[in-house]
């Protein structure tokens, strides 16, 4: 096992991860610690490596906080563990947001349907951290054919629609989910855990809301998750809702007693962003630029002289404001500050390329006569304009020597 203290990170809990072959090093992202990815390293018979090798293997081992140990240590750990070599996943500090017991009370999570529970992210106001694992209450009637998925989204300006960008996503399985729910007065709900991959940053004190669906169910709904939930005595700052297809709102079920859904979250603290972030008014304003062969904005390439036309070009026109415009200013910022060496936390990155997959081979005015409507960018030009004013959660700070930026308000749900 290799350990570490991780210079004050926190503890570390060990994992394995296998590879074969004579003379083979497999170098590849295992996850993230911190907000950072952590390399996965294997190696079979360490003695043939290069001193080249070795040295890349130890410098990646003190880069992330790992004990170094030498080649030969590293091979008896190898034999002694038939193979696997064991890395490490970040501890977290778990809080409870909405307590049980659950009183019987449940909603069935299937189809098409969606559902959402608001709370307030733990720790000191404004403080900054990686939501890292969420635990519900669950059970399952049948078999549900696909995973329920668990969406964290900015609720500052209420519960976004389910359409709307996640900050990130976990998932549990099937499998994961061993008690069936029956037919009895009690309902014996199971404390079901979901780790996200990426963990997304959130803010001391701020408003989110996790939203849960199931992957896919092609039957009738007889196959499905049932969550728990609190009736009576609310989570005072959060609500339990049902996504209303119809009329396209947040149905809070107010008549039944006010629902919440029990969570509790396993954070831990932020790292420090390196870098920081200019707004596009800046690099509108300034023809220094970090990049001397342009950009891709979707499927398109456009020059620098290109992308500074658009920078210049207005948003709105006689038939309204272009979504595609608004969000093309913030997308070519936040790939200048990237570019510019500002770090891009796992939730502008996903943004980025949530940007990218929208715009598609769409080609952006005025080199083109592309049009998005504002209500469908809407909350990925949010998320990029927080980036860039340095108002991003784990993310870079803005750049001093940039007139100071406010930071942007959020799009109305």
């Amino acid at each position: 096992m290799i350990t570490g203290d991780s210079s004050g990170y926190g503890s570390w809990h060990a994992r394995g991860w296998h590879s074969t072959g004579k003379h083979q090093m497999q170098i590849g992202t295992f996850g993230l610690f911190r907000g950072k990815a952590i390399l996965a390293m294997m190696v079979c018979n360490i003695s043939e490596l290069s001193e080249e090798e070795r040295n890349m293997i130890l410098v990646s081992m003190r880069r992330f906080g790992l004990t170094v140990c030498t080649c030969g240590l590293l091979a008896v750990m190898l034999a002694a563990s038939g193979g696997n070599l064991l890395l490490a996943q970040p501890s977290c500090s778990a809080t409870p947001i909405v307590g049980g017991p659950v009183n019987n009370q449940g909603d069935k999570i299937h189809g098409t349907g969606r559902y959402a529970q608001s709370f307030i992210a733990p720790g000191t106001t404004g403080e900054c951290l990686l939501l890292d694992r969420i635990t519900i209450e669950v059970c399952k009637n049948g078999s549900p054919e696909g995973s329920l998925l668990l969406e964290i989204h900015d609720a500052s300006g209420g519960i976004p629609a389910p359409t709307d960008t996640p900050l990130g996503t976990a998932s549990i399985a099937p499998t994961d989910v061993t008690t069936g729910c029956g037919n009895g007065q009690t309902l014996p709900y199971q404390s079901v855990t979901a780790t996200f991959p990426s963990p997304p940053s959130v803010t001391g004190g701020s408003l989110y809301a996790v939203l849960l669906r199931q992957a896919a169910n092609s039957g009738s709904g007889s196959n499905n998750y049932q969550l728990g939930l609190v009736k009576a005595g609310p989570y005072a700052s959060g609500q339990y809702c049902r996504w209303d297809g119809g009329s396209s709102t947040w149905a809070c079920p107010e008549s039944q007693g006010a629902l919440d859904a029990p969570l509790a979250l396993c954070t831990s603290q932020c790292t420090v962003c390196a870098g920081c972030t200019y707004t596009q008014g800046y690099w509108k304003n300034h023809e220094t630029w970090p990049v001397a062969a342009g950009l891709t904005l979707g499927t398109v390439a456009y020059t620098n002289g290109q992308l500074s036309n658009i920078l210049d070009t207005q948003p709105g026109g006689p038939g309204g404001a272009n979504g595609l415009i608004q969000l093309a200013h913030q997308l070519i910022a936040a790939k200048l500050n990237q570019a510019k060496g500002a770090c891009v936390p796992p939730s502008v990155s996903a943004a980025i390329a949530a940007a990218d997959t929208l715009i598609g081979a769409l080609v952006i005015p005025p080199i083109g006569g592309g049009y998005l409507a504002p209500s469908v960018t809407s909350s990925l030009t949010y998320t990029l304009d927080q980036y860039n004013s340095g108002c991003t959660a784990g993310g870079p700070p803005h750049c001093g020597d940039d007139e100071p930026a406010t930071c942007p308000t959020p799009p109305a749900p």
